[in-house]
């Protein structure tokens, strides 16, 4: 185990501390490209249904009530539709492009987790932590 954290700076520990012991996860069970396909174009086909109720001023609930299957399945991205800002929908499009780089094999389900994670990083940590650098 490393004595710095994820930007490199040294972790500080009180006396005699040690972190604390996890068991290992299991190995994400691999999405099928067929799989994926299908969870890109179901979602593709629950987004109008979901912002069609937005405009129509529809709450959470009734919205809810007309997807159940969608929100139960995909709460992220139920949660950022209803948001229905620049933020979430830049996240959907990143999660359907991800969807569609693993339907055609171009990218396994670990390699577009990864990619996502670097890419909020660099959206969002990074930035906070240069700013840190600099005080």
């Amino acid at each position: 185990m490393s004595d710095h954290n994820f930007v490199g700076k040294p972790i500080i520990r009180a006396a005699g501390s040690a972190p604390p012991q996890m068991p290992a996860e299991k190995p994400a069970k691999p999405i099928p490209p067929v799989l994926a396909r299908r969870r890109a174009e179901y979602v593709r086909e629950q987004i109008p249904i979901v912002r069609g109720m937005l405009e129509e001023g529809k709450t959470r609930e009734e919205i809810f009530a007309a997807v159940p299957t969608f929100a139960e399945g995909f709460p992220g991205l139920f949660k950022a539709l209803l948001e229905n800002n620049v933020r979430t929908n830049a996240y959907i499009e990143q999660t359907l492009v991800m969807l569609d780089r693993m339907g055609t094999e171009e990218l396994t389900q670990h390699e577009a987790s990864a990619l996502v994670g670097t890419i909020a990083y660099n959206a969002h940590i990074k930035p906070i932590v240069e700013n840190l650098d600099r005080k």
